[in-house]
């Protein structure tokens, strides 16, 4: 279960860090144990255990309908199984009684535990403390998850434009994007509204303005909203939802 804004307030994660020895002049080591990245890790291994598991699961099932009779074939079976999602970390397996059997590696499984939450990081720097060294990896963190959504929800790829000018309006377009993006999730987290960017625009996308006719006369309004939509909007101060009227005699667009 995910931990949303309001409980991240009162009962924020903790990090822990703690600068080591390193052995070299010029480099510093810090050891980081964070509750947050463990929640992560957790959630990644018990995803990556469950479809490692259907996996090895269908291994026996060939054995038994006899698509897989030579003991190399199976193995061979069983390990494409392990590689996929790093599952040799968390199972191992047998021919018992000419019968395929997987289990928990126990001591592997305690072990990936035991680093669950941990990392290191080492830097040249001088004039920094532990404090400010995470906060300085966070960012980076940040950068590469929007390079991340660039790439993903952005659309920044494929690009096809034909000549360069093109090709940097689509960059400054999808940067730009990325902007909004980000100014979203902060108001998004002042709010304590626990939605991401990308369901923030699904929300909104219920809000419609319509037109219509009665008795002949031409009137147009705004669509209601559903919570998502309403909690969105709080979020980003928008009261007004009806578009402006256009000035007469004018001929004018409105999106």
């Amino acid at each position: 279960m995910g931990i949303n804004a309001r409980a991240k307030k009162t009962h924020p994660p903790r990090t822990r860090v703690q600068e080591v020895v390193s052995g070299q002049a010029e480099q510093r080591v810090f050891v980081i144990d964070s509750e947050e990245r463990r929640d992560y890790g957790r959630a990644k291994r018990e995803q990556a255990m469950e479809r490692t598991r259907v996996r090895l699961l269908s291994v026996p099932v060939r054995v038994a309908k006899g698509k897989l009779v030579k003991p190399e074939a199976i193995g061979a079976a069983a390990e494409r199984a392990l590689r996929e999602h790093k599952g040799y970390r968390y199972y191992a397996w047998e021919i018992r009684d000419k019968a395929f059997v997987f289990y928990e590696n126990r001591e592997r499984l305690e072990a990936e535990k035991r680093l669950e939450g941990k990392y290191v990081l080492a830097t040249s720097e001088k004039g920094i403390d532990a404090q400010g060294a995470v906060a300085q990896y966070k960012q980076l963190t940040e950068v590469e998850r929007g390079f991340r959504n660039l790439k993903g929800f952005l659309g920044l790829r494929p690009v096809y434009h034909p000549v360069e000018p093109r090709v940097k309006a689509h960059l400054l377009v999808a940067a730009l994007a990325l902007l909004v993006q980000t100014l979203l999730e902060r108001r998004l987290r002042e709010a304590e509204v626990n939605l991401s960017a990308k369901e923030a625009l699904q929300a909104v996308r219920t809000v419609r303005r319509v037109t219509f006719r009665v008795n002949g006369e031409e009137r147009s309004g705004v669509s209601s909203r559903n919570v998502r939509a309403q909690q969105v909007l709080r979020a980003l101060h928008i009261t007004q939802l009806r578009p402006p009227v256009p000035p007469a005699g004018e001929e004018t667009v409105v999106s």
